[in-house]
């Protein structure tokens, strides 16, 4: 497990998952895995930006490192979330069973946290049986979120009730290029990363 294993004996550490294009992170992401921490009860919760996502068909704007930067950033401070270079460290297109099955150990319990989007969209994932086999697939988000419903082959989901944040990345980087105001959609320091490095500008 990152960062060594839980102190506890004879027992199971759990261990959470939320991967995602991050770019950039903001106070909706945060929320949500905090619920998750708290609600599900995880040792520890693995934010891990992807390096080139499936699902995304254009281009990032900023870099896999600025994203996995700012992602860092954002949880310093909390020893429960965790920044997670393993999907940039492999390169190439991220898939989540990849992922998945390099986390996966017998005193390990997964539980791969999905956004509403996500949840609807994970039938056409890649290896989507396999992940729900190794994992709990606890949604979170809207309101609306918690009534998706899951193949069901997805025999153990959680769900993760949260306030209602409508906050995106899309409308902050469309925020930064118009030379609009982003503060409270992000931590401080994503902001001053962001301002800093000229990110989202064009």
């Amino acid at each position: 497990i990152p960062n060594g294993s839980s102190t506890r004996t004879g027992s199971s550490v759990k261990l959470g998952i939320f991967g995602g294009a991050f770019n950039p992170i903001h106070h909706g992401h945060l929320v949500i895995a905090q619920r998750a921490v708290e609600h599900l009860a995880l040792d520890k919760l693995l934010l891990i930006p992807t390096a080139v996502s499936p699902r995304k068909e254009k281009r990032s704007i900023a870099s896999p490192e600025e994203r996995l930067a700012m992602v860092r950033i954002a949880v310093r401070g909390n020893p429960i979330l965790q920044a997670s270079s393993m999907e940039i460290n492999r390169g190439g297109t991220s898939y989540t069973i990849d992922t998945v099955r390099s986390l996966d150990k017998p005193n390990v319990k997964l539980f791969l946290l999905l956004g509403a989007d996500s949840a609807e969209g994970f039938p056409k994932w890649k290896s989507p049986q396999e992940i729900a086999q190794r994992c709990t697939i606890a949604i979170a988000g809207r309101p609306t979120t918690l009534g998706v419903q899951m193949p069901k082959y997805v025999s153990r989901v959680r769900r993760i009730p949260g306030p209602l944040l409508e906050i995106s990345s899309t409308e902050i980087r469309k925020r930064v290029s118009q030379g609009l105001s982003i503060q409270y959609l992000v931590p401080d320091g994503v902001h001053r990363f962001i301002r800093k490095i000229g990110l989202y500008r064009q």
